[in-house]
């Protein structure tokens, strides 16, 4: 039986993050605030799986709602997805 490190390295593929880039991708830290929400209640979430994600940051497919509502968008965007609990719409403060 394949262990689940070995399986995850056989699968994925390594994609280098343009430093420069103003949008979201893959591999990308980015900072939203949920509508009604102060700019102070940032939450961070890196656009990936679980397996890459740094210490200390919340993580979000790009497959899932959130994650696929963040690609392609920029600082300054708002954006919304349909979550379980209704409609969610959120603001972009931060991209690194």
């Amino acid at each position: 039986m394949t262990s689940r490190v070995s399986n995850v390295i056989r699968i994925h593929e390594i994609v280098e993050r343009d430093e420069h880039s103003n949008t979201v991708e893959h591999a990308t830290i980015v900072q939203i605030v949920y509508e009604g929400d102060d700019d102070s209640d940032r939450q961070e979430f890196f656009i990936g799986s679980i397996e890459e994600k740094p210490d200390g940051v919340l993580v979000a497919s790009p497959t899932s709602p959130l994650g696929s509502s963040l690609l392609g968008h920029a600082v300054g965007d708002e954006v919304e997805y349909e979550a379980p609990s209704g409609l969610q719409r959120h603001k972009i403060v931060g991209i690194r």
